[in-house]
């Protein structure tokens, strides 16, 4: 499983992909003839398979199962719903000072850890101090959390006020890493040396019953949890390498997989599964250049989002797995919903803004020129090492070439491409687009950040600020969907499709299977398997 990306930072890459496996409960469960008439009866048992897990310390681990398996076993200040909403976990409320640079934040006085130690107000204070020692060294997925964290202190056993800096990011979208034990712990030092061999403590909804990081994790129900407790236990195996992970015909007793690779639909051959598709945060996206002359020109992005045929790039290269969708930003962010492609295929209309631009076959040769007899030509810049990506930049070539316009494709090796995006060398650009849970769209949108898109816009370097700064949920939606309308409007990033992962599963798996991007188990304790009655 790839390093932590997508919860970090707005991230552009080649291929984004997480893949989980879950196993079936019980043993000898064949997936192919489990309905065969035989009796059942449920177990609260779920085996889960993972890739590897070379350790639980969420504190200094960077893999996409620990960050999800940690929701499990930790608690954080809060907690974010499908939405992105904050919501008090830890925390039972907060007040801002009048000058917004500090928080007083009041916690729960009923929590137990594991060991049955009490939580305080001096846990909240280690964890914040511990990510921000090991955020100066880079160590933490969470540095850019805790990155506008100035102090923090107890102000009674169950109340700390958390200082901020000069920084607009003071939500409570960042206090959502998980609160460690103090009393584990004799320092930072000995949290941070804590890998292979740790086992948790948390507050969370389940509890470390065994753990081997070769082999396999054991979580059982918390009977001590302050919520509704689970009454299931999950059993994750540990599989020697990614290809047994996604090779089904390899694990025979098969309950749920969780997976966007774009051949998922090749796993179900002579399988009784089936597959549930929900969105993720990642968007492929074209990204316009508007540094360019002819880019700068709202007319001439426009024009090529109608060119372009996102419904056959969905369809043929990346087999249906995905949603057209009219932003980057994720569905449902702050309830904002997914309007589908605004710019449906319409090479008439695009003709006629690239004419209203000034750009017309002056010569009747069959392309386009300006009003001084110059050709209208672009380079479209695609990372070599992404086989998708370069046959999507194929597919945008010969749509917008139909129009009678040059497109050159620049293929780049993995490298070279992330510096040619770094430094804007690029007219055009395929590219993915990983929006982070943090509501911080500057580095993509403001003009003081440097994005990739040289887009520059006031009222949407005021938008992504207030977007970070404010508190309020209704004012963020009502941001958002301001935000969303003049991008829509403005289309500096033109998105083909929203990415989904799939829930590929078999039917014998019950309980309410609704996972969310950034949160795979948050319906695992409802989760029961029914299990074959051995006939003696």
């Amino acid at each position: 499983m790839k390093n932590m990306r997508r919860y970090l930072a707005v991230i552009f890459s080649a291929i984004f992909f997480i893949s989980v496996i879950f196993t079936g409960c019980g043993n000898g469960i064949n997936v192919g003839d489990f309905f065969s008439g035989d009796q059942t009866e449920e177990s609260a048992e779920i085996r889960i398979a993972v890739e590897s897990m070379e350790t639980l310390n969420p504190a200094i681990s960077k893999q996409e199962d620990c960050y999800q398996i940690s929701k499990l076993i930790y608690s954080g200040l809060f907690y974010l719903d499908e939405q992105l909403i904050p919501q008090v976990d830890l925390a039972k409320s907060f007040v801002y000072s009048e000058d917004r640079s500090s928080v007083d934040i009041t916690l729960r006085d009923d929590v137990l850890w594991h060991d049955g130690e009490h939580f305080t107000a001096d846990d909240v204070v280690f964890s914040v101090q511990a990510y921000l020692a090991l955020a100066e060294t880079g160590t933490t997925i969470y540095s850019e959390y805790v990155r506008n964290i100035r102090s923090v202190h107890a102000t009674g056993d169950y109340t700390v006020r958390i200082t901020f800096g000069q920084d607009a990011a003071v939500g409570m979208e960042n206090l959502i890493f998980p609160i460690l034990p103090k009393h584990q712990f004799s320092s930072v030092r000995a949290l941070q040396n804590a890998a292979a061999d740790f086992e948790p403590i948390g507050t969370g909804k389940y509890k470390v019953e065994s753990y081997n990081a070769l082999t396999q994790l054991v979580l059982a129900a918390n009977e001590k949890y302050y919520g509704t407790p689970a009454e299931n236990r999950l059993v994750f195996q540990i599989l020697p390498d990614r290809n047994d992970g996604v090779n089904l015909t390899k694990v025979q007793d098969v309950m749920l997989l969780f997976n966007n690779e774009y051949e998922r639909n090749t796993l179900l051959a002579n399988r009784n599964l089936s597959i549930k598709s929900f969105p993720s945060n990642v968007t492929e996206l074209v990204i316009f250049n508007c540094s360019r002359p002819v880019l700068s020109e709202k007319s001439v992005r426009q024009a090529l989002s109608y060119l372009i045929d996102t419904e056959k790039i969905l369809k043929d290269i990346y087999y249906q797995n995905g949603i057209l969708t009219d932003s980057f930003l994720f569905n449902g962010f702050f309830g904002a919903e997914n309007q589908g492609d605004l710019y449906e295929k319409d090479v008439e209309r695009a003709k006629e803004l690239l004419s209203s631009a000034g750009y017309r076959d002056r010569d009747t040769d069959g392309y386009l020129e300006d009003t001084d007899g110059n050709e209208l030509v672009f380079v479209l810049l695609v990372n070599q090492e992404d086989v998708f990506k370069v046959a999507t930049a194929n597919s945008i070539k010969n749509d917008i070439e139909q129009c009678g316009i040059l497109v050159n494709i620049d293929f780049a090796e993995k490298d070279r491409y992330s510096e040619k995006l770094s430094a804007h060398d690029f007219d055009l650009a395929v590219a993915s687009c990983s929006v982070n849970e943090r509501h911080d769209l500057r580095s993509l949108l403001h003009s003081e950040y440097n994005n990739i898109a040289s887009y520059e816009n006031n009222m949407v370097d005021t938008l992504t600020t207030e977007l970070v700064s404010g508190y309020n949920t209704r004012e963020k939606a009502e941001l958002v969907l301001r935000l969303k309308g003049i991008l829509a409007d403005e289309i500096p990033y033109y998105p083909l499709f929203c990415k989904t992962y799939g829930a590929i599963y078999v039917p014998n798996l019950t309980g309410s299977l609704e996972p969310v991007f950034h949160d795979f188990y948050r319906n695992a304790a409802e989760w029961r398997c029914m299990k074959k009655i051995q006939n003696n």
